[in-house]
């Protein structure tokens, strides 16, 4: 069952201390460079350690149940929620970046630093050759 006494514990503490005292140094380092991110770090800690033992719990029930419709189901809500991630990740990145960051192309003009701009099709034009 789910870590019944005399089976084998679904988790070992030694992985777990380690992760605290590498928590308490940067909750530590926080403290010492007065950046006021404990609370923020002491409570992710605890929101992050209650959501991963229900979630380990929930997919020990449903492996336990054997039925192959709950391992799809529990397989599309993980690809479903890792789409939305990724996506809501990747509009903070692009909302950053402009086109212009993404094709770097010196532009030489006398006076003036080398800036960057997005190539017109004679640059590419030469490139390619």
């Amino acid at each position: 069952m789910l870590g019944v006494l005399g089976e084998e514990p679904l988790v070992h503490l030694a992985p777990v201390g380690q992760r605290q005292v590498t928590l308490a140094l940067a909750a530590g380092v926080s403290f010492w460079r007065k950046a006021d991110l404990e609370r923020d770090i002491g409570i992710a800690t605890l929101r992050s350690f209650l959501q991963l033992t229900a979630i380990g719990y929930v997919i020990a029930l449903i492996f336990e149940a054997d039925t192959l419709w709950l391992v799809l189901a529990l397989l599309v809500v993980m690809v479903v929620f890792g789409a939305l991630t990724a996506r809501s990740r990747a509009k903070k990145v692009f909302s950053v970046l402009s086109r212009r960051d993404m094709i770097r192309f010196p532009q030489k003009e006398r006076n003036q630093k080398c800036r960057f701009a997005v190539p017109d099709r004679q640059s590419l034009k030469n490139i390619k050759q």
